[in-house]
């Protein structure tokens, strides 16, 4: 576990809203979570099978973080935009 969290992990990993990409909508909702437990790691090659967002990552990243998850309270659904096929 990463004992001590740089402002910059802390602004990676404590983020309050949840963002859902469905066939339809992209969507987001306010969430609430107790502060996330997180362990860097290194990433010696990234394969990404999420199409949308090929282009985003397309290197080694510089900081990268794991958790096992932490429970979230999700409410207030808006949909941001609709997904163009």
């Amino acid at each position: 576990m990463l004992k001590t969290k740089t402002n910059l992990d802390y602004w990676l990993t404590e983020r309050y809203a949840l963002f859902q990409d469905s066939k339809e909508t992209m969507n987001k909702f306010e969430i609430h979570h107790i502060e996330w437990s997180i362990q860097e790691l290194k990433i010696d090659l990234l394969q990404s099978t999420y199409p949308r967002f090929d282009k985003l990552i397309s290197n080694t990243p510089d900081k990268t973080h794991y958790s096992k998850g932490v429970q979230v309270i999700a409410w207030d659904k808006e949909i941001i935009s609709p997904n163009a096929d």
